[in-house]
């Protein structure tokens, strides 16, 4: 039996949630994955589903790009 209740300690995003989570527009996230910057996904049915281990990734990529623009632009 399904728990209606339930939520799972990981969840995985719809495209619409990890959208508003990270506070981006669906342009920038699927303009962020055109120049191989975006979140690992993957395909349930025709829908992409991010884990949130990979957003987390993402997260820690973009934190890292960041941290070596400013110190580029500090040399």
């Amino acid at each position: 039996m399904s728990d209606p209740n339930f939520t799972p300690y990981e969840p995985s995003y719809s495209v619409d949630e990890f959208c508003a989570a990270e506070r981006m527009s669906r342009v920038s996230l699927y303009e962020h994955w055109k120049l191989g910057k975006g979140p690992r996904f993957y395909l349930n049915g025709r829908c992409r589903r991010i884990t949130h281990a990979a957003r987390l990734d993402w997260q820690r990529q973009r934190e890292a790009e960041a941290a070596r623009s400013v110190a580029q632009a500090a040399a």
